[in-house]
């Protein structure tokens, strides 16, 4: 990947974290929730074999009153 591509990913990425935020942010479950824990194990194996474990990444589950 191109480094100015990084940059601009890596702004993107930020940019739509804060809409995220500001927008579900009291509905966010806490990161000891049962379902943030079992996200964030799967995750972990997805991103062990996608060879991707070099970047920083952060899970954070919602919570929606839709059908679950």
């Amino acid at each position: 990947m191109c480094p100015d591509c990084m940059v601009t990913d890596a702004a993107m990425s930020k940019q739509a974290y804060k809409e995220i935020i500001a927008q579900y942010g009291n509905r966010i479950l806490p990161q000891n929730h049962p379902y943030t824990i079992y996200v964030r194990r799967i995750a972990k194996r997805i991103i062990q074999v996608s060879g991707m474990q070099n970047l920083n990444w952060e899970f954070y589950v919602i919570d929606s009153p839709e059908k679950k």
